[in-house]
């Protein structure tokens, strides 16, 4: 499920800088395997059955399916992976299109968010640079965090 607030400040050392990104439109920037498409077909009727029904199929994973969030949160997991190994002491969270990036330094910080900017763009994925969240205070999953503190967004916290 969702992480709550406490599991969310128990992954975070105390006082590193923190990084948010949102991914754009998430689950349509997942395309569908061609032999699974046929399984992701609906049908459009004309109006008062004048012609005949249309198919569709999707492209992409579509949004309304109840196995779209896993599909998703899988496969931005498996891009992350590889810098998970590569950067072992960098703390990545992420829960659907939302990824929290935390870093022991600003430095490090910047080139870890350049580096997960870049492998999720790769992969296909678009993140929108006003929605990247630096500190003081960004807001992940209702949080509003800072480097020594977690509150519910919409309270002020004081560090």
């Amino acid at each position: 499920g969702r992480p709550t607030g406490g599991a969310v400040l128990s992954a975070l050392p105390r006082g590193w800088p923190l990084m948010v990104l949102d991914l754009k439109d998430c689950f349509f920037s997942i395309p569908l395997a061609e032999q699974d498409r046929e399984a992701f077909a609906f049908t459009l009727p004309s109006v008062n059955n004048q012609a005949p029904a249309r198919r569709f199929q999707w492209k992409v994973l579509p949004q309304g399916m109840a196995c779209s969030p896993t599909i998703c949160q899988l496969v931005v997991g498996q891009v992350l992976e590889p810098l998970r190994l590569k950067h072992p002491s960098l703390r990545m969270l992420h829960y659907m299109d939302d990824l929290l990036i935390a870093a022991s330094s600003h430095d490090g910080l910047e080139m870890a968010g350049k580096e997960v900017i870049s492998a999720l763009e790769k992969a296909g994925f678009t993140i929108s640079p006003d929605k990247i969240q630096r500190e003081p205070g960004v807001q992940y999953l209702g949080y509003q965090l800072g480097s020594t503190y977690v509150a519910p967004a919409g309270l002020v916290a004081e560090p």
